[in-house]
């Protein structure tokens, strides 16, 4: 079963991306076979939610062209913290709670520990896998 979720919203309160995050973690912990999947707003020209953030969109069509609307990056309305917040929260959960195969078994304990007490400081282990094994662009 997968249970999408978006962040980033202009004007959401950090307290309100927190409640996602909580909320993800429930469902993680009920089963992990549930996928979480976290996405970040994308305003679209035209939107009710896109005028809220037109002076910080694209204004060129260049500019456009350089605006990715599929890779995980959040839109300029995102603090860096909850962006960073965010990411090492999706890495180790995705981590955490992936197929389990004895070569991955030492990096989802980590994770786990990590995941259960909310502890995404100094992510020695989302560098080195990134590093090691980046993933492909989406686009």
């Amino acid at each position: 079963m997968i249970f999408s979720f978006i962040v980033g919203f202009p004007g959401e309160s950090d307290e309100a991306v927190e409640d996602t995050l909580a909320l993800v973690k429930t469902l993680r912990a009920m089963s992990p076979t549930f996928e979480t999947p976290i996405f970040y707003y994308k305003p679209y020209p035209g939107s009710p939610l896109a005028h809220e953030v037109k002076d910080l969109m694209p204004q060129t069509l260049e500019d456009w062209a350089g605006f990715d609307y599929v890779a995980g990056a959040a839109g300029p309305w995102v603090s860096p913290e909850i962006y960073r917040r965010v990411e090492r929260f999706k890495f180790y959960n995705r981590v955490a709670w992936g197929r389990e195969t004895p070569m991955r078994r030492p990096l989802q304990k980590i994770a786990r520990w990590r995941a259960r007490n909310d502890n995404y400081m100094f992510p020695v282990e989302k560098f080195l896998v990134e590093t090691f094994r980046p993933q492909e662009p989406l686009s």
